[in-house]
């Protein structure tokens, strides 16, 4: 999760670069060829399948905008040529289930594992899920009223109230990063 503290409206400006579907392409191979994760467990980076994916896009964001992507997607960072220094702080996000500094082979090919809600057989089975912008939106109106009483709010409060909302894909408006 990124919370962006300047506008990064135009390209070029040190934005975050992300391949839209990426993760899933990546998720997929790694079921098809499982030889290639045994290989990147040995060899690291330089084992990575050599995928072709969609066009990058730059993000845009104004100041106060989160970001939100699955951990697998393909992104880097455009060059910085405005006059600009790109002002964005990072959050890695856990599910709760997760278990801090270990790693699970099954989760680089089911992408939505430890993720209850955006799972498959969740989106299935919730018949009225809530929409994690709105979920969103309600945590950065509370976060801003706290902000106003007591300056310094703690915005790891943002990755609760993500984790909180049982969202279906189809209904993120963020379709973007997913």
């Amino acid at each position: 999760m990124g919370v962006v503290l300047q506008d990064i409206t135009t390209p070029f400006s040190g934005n975050l670069v992300v391949y839209p579907g990426s993760h899933a392409m990546i998720a997929e191979n790694l079921r098809q060829h499982p030889e290639t994760l045994t290989r990147m467990e040995q060899e690291g980076d330089k084992a990575l399948p050599k995928l072709v994916f969609p066009p990058a896009r730059q993000v845009t964001a104004r100041a106060g905008d989160i970001t939100i992507c699955h951990y697998g997607l393909a992104h880097s960072i455009s060059p910085n040529s405005s006059p600009d220094i790109r002002y964005v702080v990072y959050f890695r996000l856990f599910s709760k289930d997760h278990v801090p500094h270990t790693y699970r082979r099954e989760t680089m090919t089911n992408i939505w594992l430890d993720w209850r809600g955006l799972r498959e057989e969740d989106i299935r089975r919730n018949s009225n899920p809530v929409t994690l912008n709105a979920k969103i939106e309600q945590g950065v109106e509370a976060l801003s009223l706290q902000q106003q009483r007591t300056p310094g709010t703690d915005l790891l409060r943002l990755s609760r109230l993500a984790e909180e909302a049982e969202v279906a894909s189809a209904q993120l408006d963020m379709k973007f990063f997913l």
